[in-house]
């Protein structure tokens, strides 16, 4: 008969962006971690390199973008979200946008012929 196979449980890495305002920066000596209040609602804490919680901190109150990674392991029963950068952010307006492409479009003396581009776009 053979021999079991003993199998870890995987540490499971997922990757991507977060939209919130910056509300707390702390320094312990363990690492730093930075406070975003989610776009979406309640607030989520990420552990961070030092200049990425600087970076944070000069951005406090501030909406932002920002790329984190989760990485948990079942097996050592251990969670961590990782914020690896953050930038400012600013949430884009429709009406004005449409507004600037009004003003660009009479700017340029050109005309949009709504009937054709609706005929490309069922193509």
């Amino acid at each position: 008969m053979a021999e079991p196979l003993l199998v870890a449980a995987p540490t499971i890495v997922q990757a991507g962006e977060v939209y919130g305002r910056i509300v707390g920066v702390n320094a312990f000596e363990t690492g730093n971690t930075v406070r975003i209040a989610l776009a979406d609602g309640g607030r989520r804490d990420y552990a961070t390199e030092e200049h990425v919680a600087e970076a944070a901190a000069r951005l406090f109150n501030r909406t932002v973008r920002g790329e984190y990674t989760s990485r948990w392991s079942e097996e050592r029963g251990e969670y961590e979200d990782k914020l690896g950068d953050v930038q400012p952010w600013h949430d884009a307006d429709l009406v004005t946008a449409l507004d600037r492409l009004r003003e660009q479009v009479a700017r340029d003396d050109k005309k949009i012929d709504v009937s054709q581009l609706l005929e490309e776009y069922d193509d």
